[in-house]
């Protein structure tokens, strides 16, 4: 089956104020407020803009948000809400029953400073988390993103460990490098394939017999990265040689302005389907596993 499923993945944040970086005419980057969050996102989910980006099937656009709850930090420098939930509930208030709800953790660095990236894994944030999420709101999800797409391999197991299925953190792009400074961040090394992986018990950026499935995810627009033609190209050619459905996934924050990028993402979708002749669906994150993994099966058996 030829066929591009589409993925909008979007870490969901909150407002990011406080020390955070600012243009370079002094406006802020980001939006600090709920309202200016709120007011942004509520242009994207109404069903009239939703209706806009219709796929080759006459879907709706989707959105799979990943939200964070910024818990177990000794500061908070960059003014981030610490309500427990927060960020699930202020997308609850909008128009996303048609959405998939995720969980998106940014691991504690040793200092407990909420402006560092941690270099060790330590579960025990992540766990009240997830029993809080429970407890609280009766939700367990298990598909992941890594906070700054920052896995180890005690990551890895963990996620193994805990029952994480599916893991849209793979940000392997050909801007990754291994002397970039950002080999964290980068996934360089790991399989660039639109698809998934099952990775290593020694090296989660290499295929092996882990547990959960690992799909590339790349910046939909940053300073790092951007999804281009070139890459849709690359889906559309990856399913047309296969005959097996490609997965096309690329990721927002909630705290920028998504509006022009999504148009922009729609757009490239959009003509690289009319230049290949091949249909694409926009599926949750969920929804686009079911349909790849089923496909696999079907090509193995």
């Amino acid at each position: 089956m030829k066929l591009v499923l589409v993925v909008h993945c979007v870490d969901a944040e909150g407002p990011l104020g406080g020390d955070a970086r600012r243009n370079d005419d002094g406006t802020p980057e980001f939006f600090d407020t709920w309202p200016a969050i709120l007011a942004s996102l509520n242009d994207l989910t109404t069903p009239k803009s939703r209706d806009k980006r219709q796929d080759s099937y006459g879907n709706p656009w989707v959105f799979s948000w990943f939200t964070l709850d910024f818990q177990g930090f000794a500061t908070n420098p960059k003014c981030r809400d610490t309500t427990p939930h927060c960020v699930y509930d202020k997308l609850g208030t909008l128009d996303t029953s048609g959405d998939g709800f995720y969980f998106h953790h940014h691991a504690v660095p040793e200092s407990g400073a909420g402006d560092e990236w941690a270099d060790e894994w330590n579960p025990e944030p992540a766990e009240e988390q997830l029993d809080r999420m429970w407890r609280e709101r009766g939700r367990r999800p298990f598909v992941f993103r890594a906070g700054g797409t920052i896995e180890n391999n005690d990551l890895s197991h963990w996620l193994d460990d805990e029952g994480f299925t599916v893991d849209f953190s793979n940000r392997v792009s050909e801007r990754s490098r291994p002397d970039s400074g950002l080999y964290d961040f980068s996934w360089f090394g790991a399989p660039s394939r639109w698809g998934s992986y099952q990775p290593s018990w020694d090296n989660f950026l290499e295929p092996g017999g882990a547990g959960r499935h690992v799909y590339r995810c790349i910046d939909l627009r940053s300073r790092y990265n951007e999804l281009t033609d070139a890459h849709v190209d690359e889906a559309f050619t990856q399913t047309n040689a296969e005959n097996r459905p490609a997965v096309l996934s690329f990721f927002s924050h909630d705290n920028r302005d998504m509006r022009s990028e999504t148009k922009h993402a729609y757009k490239l979708i959009a003509a690289g389907a009319k230049r290949h002749g091949i249909p694409w669906r926009i599926s949750t994150a969920v929804g686009a596993h079911r349909i790849y993994q089923d496909a696999q099966l079907a090509v193995a058996a």
